[in-house]
């Protein structure tokens, strides 16, 4: 079967073709058997030992494999910062969700359409399903700052 692979380094994932009776310890290489798994939108991290089957990833699933368990998330808003932890398998768009909301820059909802989360020097705006661990610096620390910003910052 077909996985969506995250990893540090890259907003897109990669393909990998796994069996569904492997272990899921088979996603990590030798180089690195400190890291662990986890399936998109899930805090937890997956049993290394279990079956793709049996931790409930299918054909088409998306998974993260990393060496960081938890990842803190500054967003920057105005003068702001605001500051939560998240499993690296958690989407941009939930990111977005908690940082547009009112326990970060507290947007109406009129506001929120108009808003959008990038990273500190970037072109472009992330997608909705970039997992916030894929946004991590390869040896770094586990902390990612991201900016909220106008939907019409990168306007031509």
């Amino acid at each position: 079967m077909e996985l969506f692979q995250h990893t540090e380094g890259g907003e897109d994932p990669e393909i990998v073709v796994v069996e569904a009776t492997a272990v899921v310890r088979t996603l990590l290489l030798p180089t690195n058997p400190d890291h662990g798994v986890w399936i998109e939108e899930v805090d937890e991290e997956i049993d290394l030992d279990l079956t793709f089957e049996a931790a409930g990833i299918h054909h088409h699933h998306h998974v993260h494999r990393g060496r960081c368990r938890r990842v803190k998330v500054v967003i920057r808003f105005n003068a702001d910062d605001f500051t939560h932890e998240y499993g690296p398998g958690t989407t941009i768009k939930t990111v977005y969700h908690w940082a547009s909301g009112d326990r970060a820059a507290n947007l109406s909802s009129e506001q929120r359409a108009k808003y959008a989360l990038a990273v500190p020097g970037a072109d472009h705006f992330l997608a909705d399903g970039v997992h916030i661990g894929s946004l991590l610096v390869a040896g770094g620390p586990c902390e990612v700052t991201l900016n909220l910003l106008p939907r019409d910052s990168f306007a031509g």
